[in-house]
């Protein structure tokens, strides 16, 4: 059984999100340069960066009521926020990252419910399939991941890869 999220705690600011965006997916690129520097496996992310203000996250869910590990207030730029997200971005955590386009965390843990899937870069799996469809969503301004397999950091759109950055040949395998 799943359950809808609830949304309803968050501060609101006049903010459309491209900063945030931005910062997301360059901490998501330093992220995966020190995984793979330190060597680490299983490590790949999906962010949600959207708005958020009707207080529910339309198509989300959690396996269980009220099992959200955000307890406080926690901002995308601060040090709890980067730790917590380079936690919840590593086995043994699965699903998405939810933030609102202010950057604060709203969520993690969260599955998102596919509604349909648009034409795919070559390579790509689940995580990136979720994210293709769920950047179709109407309150989504962009989902970010990190790939497990290939270390490409993505930025997905209305259905389609906007940005990416794939790690240098030389940096692999270090």
């Amino acid at each position: 059984m799943t359950h809808k999220i609830d949304f309803k705690d968050q501060m609101a600011f006049e903010n459309n999100g491209q900063h945030v965006e931005e910062m997301i997916f360059k901490w998501l690129f330093n992220l995966r340069d020190k995984a793979v520097k330190e060597g680490l496996s299983s490590f790949g992310s999906l962010i949600v960066l959207g708005d958020y203000t009707s207080g529910i996250g339309e198509e989300m869910y959690q396996l269980k009521p009220k099992q959200n590990p955000i307890k406080s207030l926690m901002m995308i730029n601060s040090k709890d926020g980067a730790k917590f997200i380079n936690e919840f971005s590593q086995a043994p955590y699965d699903g998405a990252i939810i933030v609102n386009k202010d950057g604060q965390i709203l969520s993690a843990g969260v599955y998102l419910k596919i509604q349909e899937i648009p034409d795919m870069p070559d390579g790509c799996g689940t995580r990136h399939m979720a994210a293709a469809s769920f950047s179709l969503q109407r309150n989504v301004t962009s989902v970010l991941t990190l790939s497990e397999e290939t270390s490409i950091v993505r930025v997905w759109k209305s259905g389609k890869v906007v940005k990416e950055n794939q790690i240098k040949a030389e940096d692999k395998g270090r």
